[in-house]
């Protein structure tokens, strides 16, 4: 059984390998033939439903959120983060995106599953902005290196009318610096 299980394993670990240089290579930006464009008419929609999965009960008042209720965030940084986009004057409104919502989140799908955005932000310029907050701690590990790869190469694709950005830590100014 041992060599079987082995055996298994690194079949699996074959597969694994070869998915993620299938999607890699279909994501390469130096390949012509990648299908990959981005509109925002296709990538956004603000749907009456905000099934949001805990309410925010924290003590801020925001202004600039689209729904009147907000969802709740994964730490109390997340949360930060939030407070400083919901005051930048380029933002026109921003939602607290759905984690595990397809039907009514943003999300990107990576090599393995899909990449939902803590916050998805309309300008007052009609661009769109997409915020991924990183802990510091977790700014440099593999699934977020893949997650930064995807969000650059998504606004980059999208002739400069969506922008992403994914600050490492408490380092808002580089969101700042995004919207210009």
């Amino acid at each position: 059984y041992r060599l079987r299980r082995r055996v298994e394993e690194r079949i699996q670990q074959h597969r694994e390998q070869a998915h993620e240089n299938a999607y890699l290579g279909f994501l390469d930006p130096e390949d012509g033939d990648t299908p990959l464009a981005v509109r925002p008419d296709v990538c956004f929609s603000f749907p009456n439903e905000y099934p949001y999965n805990r309410l925010y009960d924290g003590g801020h008042t925001f202004h600039n959120h689209y729904y009147p209720q907000i969802g709740d965030f994964d730490s109390g940084e997340e949360e930060r983060c939030a407070q400083f986009i919901d005051r930048l004057p380029p933002i026109d409104y921003w939602v607290r995106n759905l984690d595990r919502r397809p039907r009514h989140a943003f999300w990107l799908q990576t090599s393995t599953d899909r990449f939902y955005p803590d916050f998805v932000c309309r300008l007052r310029d009609e661009r769109y902005l997409v915020v991924e907050y990183k802990g510091a701690d977790r700014w440099s590990d593999d699934d977020s290196h893949e997650k930064r790869t995807l969000g650059e190469l998504w606004a980059e694709r999208s002739d400069g009318q969506c922008l992403f950005v994914m600050p490492k830590g408490p380092d808002h100014d580089t969101i700042r610096a995004e919207v210009g």
